[in-house]
């Protein structure tokens, strides 16, 4: 009998299908690895590629032998850096020449802690001759004598002008030789001690034991002109006015005035003075003094007061604080007397440099330095502006005939 039953047929896979399934799996794998290994390359591309700021930079950049890359022109941005470097270059250039100038503080010439011609750095104050003002004193002197009721005193009074911050004081000479000095400030009493004077130009320096006093300015006197506006500061009733003010104008420079046989050149102004001002200040506008007031001379219709200029205080204060000696002058070595042609000679000095040069007595000198001289006083200033060393060219008529000589000043 036989079996009918159907039966599924399985076929055994041939080993070349085997093969082919294999060859499609390993493609398969080697696809996906390189899609796998492509992103991973990418991404490092991506990740090893400079920026443009990077690239830029790097042409700037020495490479390992030590040499620089320069593949491109430089960038926008260096000649932008460059730009503003320049400019701020000259922005600083033309802010420190032409508006730091106008910033810094005013300087002046003025006497402190015992130096000469020293700049202050201060501003001028609001009310310069207020301000001025604070550096005037009033000096008291007092003398003993003997008379019918017994020993007897008077008391001279004068102005002064504070030279430093630490006590030294400007004055008239005549107030030296009293019993005892005093210097007022602020209602308060100092006793002076003289440092030196010089009674030819009647200048004297003292001295009183305070400090952070307020020194005065003192201005050049060579820039003084005819017709400015100035001020006279002094006590002119002593401590119990205080110090009180004059105004005038200047009316003379280089006024020779004859003193005690002695010339002096000094300024004139008709600011109205008293015996109190002597030793005071005589101001400009800017509150700068130009001249110390010695005397005056009043007539039946007018007063004109005379101040020794600054410039020839500068000299004798500055010696009499640093040596307290008199500084001497430069020497020619001759007398004469003065004649609308020019000076005669009168007497040589031995072994002076005016002989050495070959002057003689007899001499009329016409010209010094080219400058037509007929007065010693004109001699004086013209030997005023030089140094020790220097020469003159001095021209004289002698015997007929004009010569010239040379003088080394001594």
């Amino acid at each position: 009998m036989s079996d009918n039953r159907d039966f599924d047929i399985i076929e055994e896979p041939q080993e070349e299908d085997i093969i082919v399934e294999e060859e499609a799996v390993e493609e398969d794998v080697i696809v996906e690895e390189e899609i796998l290994y492509g992103e991973e390359e990418e991404k490092a591309e991506a990740k090893s590629e400079p920026s443009e700021f990077e690239r830029e930079l790097e042409n700037y950049l020495p490479t390992a032998d030590n040499t620089t890359k320069v593949k491109q022109p430089a960038p926008s941005w260096v000649f932008s850096a460059i730009a503003s470097a320049v400019v701020c270059v000259a922005f600083l250039v033309v802010y420190s020449i032409l508006i730091m100038p106008n910033l810094r503080p005013r300087t002046v010439i003025s006497y402190s802690n015992n130096q000469a011609s020293q700049e202050s750095g201060e501003e001028l104050p609001a009310n310069p001759i207020a301000n001025t003002a604070k550096s005037v004193v009033s000096i008291n002197g007092t003398t003993s004598y003997h008379s019918f009721f017994g020993i007897s005193s008077s008391k001279s009074t004068c102005s002064g002008v504070v030279l430093s911050e630490d006590g030294y004081i400007l004055t008239t000479a005549s107030i030296i030789g009293q019993d005892g000095l005093t210097v007022t400030i602020d209602d308060k009493e100092y006793e002076a001690v003289v440092t030196g004077s010089d009674a030819s130009r009647d200048l004297a320096v003292i001295k009183i034991e305070k400090t952070d006093l307020t020194p005065a300015v003192l201005g050049d006197s060579a820039t003084v002109q005819m017709g400015d506006s100035v001020i006279a500061l002094g006590n002119v009733l002593g401590e119990k006015m205080g110090t009180s003010a004059t105004r005038g104008i200047i009316c003379g420079i280089n006024t020779d005035v004859i003193l005690d046989g002695r010339t002096f050149n000094l300024l004139q102004t008709d600011a109205e003075t008293s015996d109190g001002n002597a030793g005071g200040p005589l101001v400009n506008p800017n509150g700068e003094v130009i001249g110390m007031v010695t005397y005056a001379v009043t007539s039946e219709n007018s007063e004109i007061s005379f101040a020794i200029p600054s410039n020839d205080i500068k000299k004798v204060a500055e010696s009499l604080i640093t040596t307290g000696e008199v500084p001497q002058g430069l020497i020619i070595g001759i007398t004469g007397n003065d004649t609308e042609h020019g000076v005669v000679v009168t007497e040589v000095v031995e072994d002076s440099p005016a002989e050495k040069a070959g002057i003689k007595a007899d001499d009329l000198i016409l010209r010094v330095d080219g400058t037509v001289v007929k007065s010693i006083s004109d001699i004086n200033k013209i030997k005023e502006q030089h140094v020790k060393g220097d020469k003159l060219k001095i021209s004289l008529y002698r015997e007929g005939e004009e010569m010239d000589f040379e003088v080394t000043l001594e």
